[in-house]
Protein backbone atom coordinates (compact mmCIF):
# COMPACT_ATOMS: atom_id res chain seq x y z
CA UNK A 1 0.00 0.00 0.00
CA UNK A 2 1.63 3.31 -1.21
CA UNK A 3 1.24 6.05 1.82
CA UNK A 4 2.63 9.23 -0.55
CA UNK A 5 3.13 11.34 2.75
CA UNK A 6 3.98 14.72 2.23
CA UNK A 7 7.60 15.39 2.90
CA UNK A 8 7.01 18.55 4.79
CA UNK A 9 3.43 18.78 6.61
CA UNK A 10 1.92 21.90 7.26
CA UNK A 11 -0.86 19.52 9.93
CA UNK A 12 0.06 16.14 11.50
CA UNK A 13 -1.50 14.67 14.45
CA UNK A 14 -0.29 11.61 15.76
CA UNK A 15 -2.12 8.57 17.86
CA UNK A 16 -5.10 10.80 18.09
CA UNK A 17 -7.40 9.29 20.27
CA UNK A 18 -11.03 10.45 21.06
CA UNK A 19 -13.28 9.13 23.69
CA UNK A 20 -16.90 9.59 25.07
CA UNK A 21 -17.62 7.59 27.58
CA UNK A 22 -16.88 4.36 26.76
CA UNK A 23 -17.07 4.98 23.09
CA UNK A 24 -13.98 4.95 21.40
CA UNK A 25 -14.65 6.99 18.29
CA UNK A 26 -11.22 7.99 17.41
CA UNK A 27 -8.63 4.93 18.13
CA UNK A 28 -4.63 6.17 17.70
CA UNK A 29 -5.15 7.39 14.08
CA UNK A 30 -2.35 9.14 12.46
CA UNK A 31 -3.36 12.06 10.43
CA UNK A 32 -1.35 14.72 8.22
CA UNK A 33 -1.66 16.89 5.39
CA UNK A 34 0.72 18.45 3.52
CA UNK A 35 0.69 22.38 1.45
CA UNK A 36 0.06 20.97 -1.71
CA UNK A 37 -2.12 18.12 -1.33
CA UNK A 38 -6.14 17.27 -1.25
CA UNK A 39 -6.78 14.75 0.85
CA UNK A 40 -9.91 12.03 1.03
CA UNK A 41 -11.78 10.87 3.73
CA UNK A 42 -13.85 8.19 3.60
CA UNK A 43 -15.67 5.41 5.71
CA UNK A 44 -18.78 4.39 6.27
CA UNK A 45 -21.36 6.06 8.71
CA UNK A 46 -19.88 6.18 12.21
CA UNK A 47 -16.42 5.59 11.49
CA UNK A 48 -15.08 8.94 12.92
CA UNK A 49 -14.45 11.19 10.24
CA UNK A 50 -16.29 14.22 10.99
CA UNK A 51 -14.85 13.34 14.89
CA UNK A 52 -11.23 13.02 13.26
CA UNK A 53 -11.92 16.47 11.66
CA UNK A 54 -14.03 18.60 14.64
CA UNK A 55 -10.27 17.47 16.96
CA UNK A 56 -8.18 18.67 14.05
CA UNK A 57 -10.27 21.83 13.84
CA UNK A 58 -10.41 22.33 17.87
CA UNK A 59 -14.28 21.79 18.06
CA UNK A 60 -14.16 18.12 20.19
CA UNK A 61 -10.75 17.54 22.62
CA UNK A 62 -8.38 14.67 21.79
CA UNK A 63 -8.25 12.31 24.56
CA UNK A 64 -4.96 11.37 23.30
CA UNK A 65 -2.05 12.23 20.67
CA UNK A 66 -0.12 14.79 19.60
CA UNK A 67 -0.21 17.60 16.99
CA UNK A 68 2.30 19.38 14.98
CA UNK A 69 2.20 22.77 12.73
CA UNK A 70 4.71 23.59 10.39
CA UNK A 71 6.95 20.67 11.82
CA UNK A 72 6.63 22.64 15.69
CA UNK A 73 5.18 20.42 18.51
CA UNK A 74 1.82 22.47 19.76
CA UNK A 75 -1.33 21.77 21.80
CA UNK A 76 -4.58 21.04 20.14
CA UNK A 77 -6.23 24.99 19.93
CA UNK A 78 -9.55 26.56 19.88
CA UNK A 79 -11.12 26.92 16.37
CA UNK A 80 -10.75 30.53 16.84
CA UNK A 81 -6.79 30.34 17.20
CA UNK A 82 -6.98 27.99 14.50
CA UNK A 83 -8.33 29.80 12.21
CA UNK A 84 -6.64 32.98 13.28
CA UNK A 85 -2.96 31.90 13.71
CA UNK A 86 -2.96 28.87 12.08
CA UNK A 87 -5.19 29.74 8.85
CA UNK A 88 -7.95 26.47 9.15
CA UNK A 89 -10.85 26.99 8.23
CA UNK A 90 -14.22 24.52 7.52
CA UNK A 91 -17.46 24.06 6.79
CA UNK A 92 -19.97 21.60 8.41
CA UNK A 93 -21.97 18.30 7.01
CA UNK A 94 -24.95 20.50 8.12
CA UNK A 95 -25.17 23.72 6.24
CA UNK A 96 -24.58 26.38 9.39
CA UNK A 97 -25.42 29.58 7.57
CA UNK A 98 -27.36 32.81 9.24
CA UNK A 99 -30.61 32.60 7.99
CA UNK A 100 -31.58 36.40 8.29
CA UNK A 101 -28.40 38.13 6.18
CA UNK A 102 -27.92 38.03 2.61
CA UNK A 103 -25.00 35.92 0.91
CA UNK A 104 -22.95 38.88 0.93
CA UNK A 105 -23.21 39.44 5.16
CA UNK A 106 -22.61 35.95 5.46
CA UNK A 107 -19.48 35.89 3.69
CA UNK A 108 -18.16 39.03 5.74
CA UNK A 109 -18.75 37.23 9.02
CA UNK A 110 -16.28 34.49 7.87
CA UNK A 111 -13.39 38.37 8.14
CA UNK A 112 -14.24 38.90 11.98
CA UNK A 113 -11.97 35.35 12.84
CA UNK A 114 -8.94 37.52 11.53
CA UNK A 115 -9.38 40.58 14.33
CA UNK A 116 -7.84 40.66 17.24
CA UNK A 117 -9.34 42.73 20.34
CA UNK A 118 -6.70 45.81 19.65
CA UNK A 119 -8.39 46.22 15.92
CA UNK A 120 -11.30 47.84 17.75
CA UNK A 121 -8.88 50.47 18.83
CA UNK A 122 -7.71 51.64 15.59
CA UNK A 123 -10.30 54.28 14.58
CA UNK A 124 -8.49 55.76 11.45
CA UNK A 125 -8.86 54.11 8.23
CA UNK A 126 -12.27 52.56 9.85
CA UNK A 127 -14.18 52.76 6.33
CA UNK A 128 -11.02 52.01 4.16
CA UNK A 129 -10.94 48.68 5.80
CA UNK A 130 -14.76 47.86 5.49
CA UNK A 131 -14.02 49.11 1.79
CA UNK A 132 -11.67 46.60 1.35
CA UNK A 133 -13.43 43.80 3.26
CA UNK A 134 -16.57 44.42 0.82
CA UNK A 135 -14.14 44.35 -2.58
CA UNK A 136 -12.62 40.85 -0.67
CA UNK A 137 -16.47 39.47 -0.29
CA UNK A 138 -17.16 40.35 -4.12
CA UNK A 139 -14.30 38.92 -5.19
CA UNK A 140 -14.80 35.75 -3.55
CA UNK A 141 -18.56 35.35 -4.43
CA UNK A 142 -17.23 35.81 -8.29
CA UNK A 143 -14.78 33.31 -7.64
CA UNK A 144 -17.40 30.58 -6.31
CA UNK A 145 -19.76 31.47 -8.63
CA UNK A 146 -22.72 33.27 -6.81
CA UNK A 147 -21.89 37.07 -7.12
CA UNK A 148 -24.93 37.66 -8.68
CA UNK A 149 -26.65 36.03 -5.44
CA UNK A 150 -25.10 38.38 -3.33
CA UNK A 151 -28.04 40.40 -1.90
CA UNK A 152 -30.35 37.85 -1.04
CA UNK A 153 -31.00 35.61 2.00
CA UNK A 154 -28.84 32.85 1.86
CA UNK A 155 -31.19 30.55 3.16
CA UNK A 156 -33.41 31.10 0.51
CA UNK A 157 -31.00 29.95 -1.77
CA UNK A 158 -31.09 26.82 -3.71
CA UNK A 159 -28.87 23.58 -2.10
CA UNK A 160 -26.20 23.72 -4.33
CA UNK A 161 -25.73 27.58 -3.64
CA UNK A 162 -25.78 27.35 0.14
CA UNK A 163 -23.15 25.03 -0.21
CA UNK A 164 -21.38 27.58 -2.06
CA UNK A 165 -22.31 30.05 0.30
CA UNK A 166 -20.45 28.53 3.50
CA UNK A 167 -17.13 27.51 1.27
CA UNK A 168 -17.16 31.42 0.24
CA UNK A 169 -17.37 31.95 3.91
CA UNK A 170 -14.52 30.07 5.03
CA UNK A 171 -12.53 31.17 1.85
CA UNK A 172 -13.31 35.03 3.75
CA UNK A 173 -11.03 33.79 6.55
CA UNK A 174 -7.88 33.26 4.56
CA UNK A 175 -7.03 30.10 5.09
CA UNK A 176 -4.47 27.44 3.88
CA UNK A 177 -5.62 24.28 5.13
CA UNK A 178 -9.76 24.07 4.38
CA UNK A 179 -11.84 21.33 5.55
CA UNK A 180 -14.29 20.37 3.82
CA UNK A 181 -17.09 17.65 5.50
CA UNK A 182 -19.77 16.42 2.81
CA UNK A 183 -19.32 19.25 1.22
CA UNK A 184 -21.98 17.31 -2.04
CA UNK A 185 -24.10 15.54 0.52
CA UNK A 186 -27.44 16.74 -1.08
CA UNK A 187 -26.11 17.57 -4.23
CA UNK A 188 -27.64 16.34 -7.78
CA UNK A 189 -24.78 15.15 -10.23
CA UNK A 190 -25.02 18.19 -11.66
CA UNK A 191 -23.81 20.23 -8.58
CA UNK A 192 -21.42 17.73 -7.78
CA UNK A 193 -19.45 18.09 -10.88
CA UNK A 194 -19.50 22.20 -10.03
CA UNK A 195 -18.15 21.14 -6.53
CA UNK A 196 -15.47 19.13 -8.35
CA UNK A 197 -14.20 22.12 -10.67
CA UNK A 198 -14.83 24.61 -7.67
CA UNK A 199 -12.40 22.26 -5.17
CA UNK A 200 -9.79 22.23 -7.91
CA UNK A 201 -9.72 25.47 -8.57
CA UNK A 202 -9.15 26.53 -4.41
CA UNK A 203 -6.49 24.09 -4.79
CA UNK A 204 -4.67 25.12 -7.58
CA UNK A 205 -5.98 28.87 -7.75
CA UNK A 206 -5.67 30.01 -4.27
CA UNK A 207 -2.70 27.64 -3.11
CA UNK A 208 -4.84 26.24 -0.28
CA UNK A 209 -4.68 22.64 1.04
CA UNK A 210 -7.89 20.94 1.59
CA UNK A 211 -9.14 18.10 3.32
CA UNK A 212 -12.54 16.33 1.76
CA UNK A 213 -15.01 14.05 3.81
CA UNK A 214 -17.27 12.60 1.21
CA UNK A 215 -19.18 9.78 0.58
CA UNK A 216 -19.84 10.87 -2.96
CA UNK A 217 -16.98 8.54 -4.55
CA UNK A 218 -17.12 10.73 -8.01
CA UNK A 219 -16.05 13.53 -5.96
CA UNK A 220 -12.99 12.00 -3.79
CA UNK A 221 -11.73 10.21 -6.72
CA UNK A 222 -11.89 13.48 -9.15
CA UNK A 223 -10.17 15.71 -6.49
CA UNK A 224 -7.67 13.88 -4.22
CA UNK A 225 -4.37 12.54 -4.51
CA UNK A 226 -3.87 10.72 -1.28
CA UNK A 227 -7.44 8.46 0.49
CA UNK A 228 -7.61 7.95 3.82
CA UNK A 229 -10.26 5.30 5.06
CA UNK A 230 -11.42 4.92 8.42
CA UNK A 231 -13.41 2.70 9.78
CA UNK A 232 -14.91 2.29 13.64
CA UNK A 233 -11.96 4.77 14.39
CA UNK A 234 -9.24 3.11 13.10
CA UNK A 235 -7.47 3.82 9.76
CA UNK A 236 -8.07 0.26 7.32
CA UNK A 237 -6.32 1.57 4.13
CA UNK A 238 -3.91 4.79 3.25
CA UNK A 239 -2.70 5.73 -0.23
CA UNK A 240 -3.66 6.98 -4.03
CA UNK A 241 -7.13 6.84 -4.89
CA UNK A 242 -7.05 3.83 -6.94
CA UNK A 243 -4.96 1.52 -5.11
CA UNK A 244 -7.42 2.39 -1.94
CA UNK A 245 -10.34 1.86 -4.44
CA UNK A 246 -9.26 -1.51 -4.91
CA UNK A 247 -8.31 -2.45 -1.75
CA UNK A 248 -10.37 -5.36 -0.39
CA UNK A 249 -10.60 -4.17 3.05
CA UNK A 250 -11.91 -1.30 1.64
CA UNK A 251 -14.60 -3.03 -0.71
CA UNK A 252 -15.84 -5.23 2.26
CA UNK A 253 -16.32 -2.53 4.87
CA UNK A 254 -17.32 0.38 2.26
CA UNK A 255 -17.41 0.63 -1.61
CA UNK A 256 -18.45 -2.55 -1.83
CA UNK A 257 -18.90 -4.50 -5.16
CA UNK A 258 -20.52 -2.50 -7.01
CA UNK A 259 -18.11 0.19 -7.15
CA UNK A 260 -15.35 -2.13 -7.86
CA UNK A 261 -16.84 -3.19 -11.19
CA UNK A 262 -18.01 0.27 -12.04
Amino acid sequence: MTALLPEAPIFKATGVGCRFGGVIALDSVDFQVGPDEIVGLIGPNGSGKTTLLNVLSGIYRASSGSLEIDGKPSRFKSSRRLSRDHGLARTFQNIRLCPSLTVRDNVLIGMHSGFRWYDALWTGGRGSRERRSVERVEEILEFVGIADKRDEIATDLAYGDQRRVEIARALATNPRLLLLDEPAAGMNPREARVLVDLIKRIHDEREIAIVVIEHNMNVVMNTASRVMVLDAGLCIAHGDPKTVSSDPHVLEAYLGKRFRDA
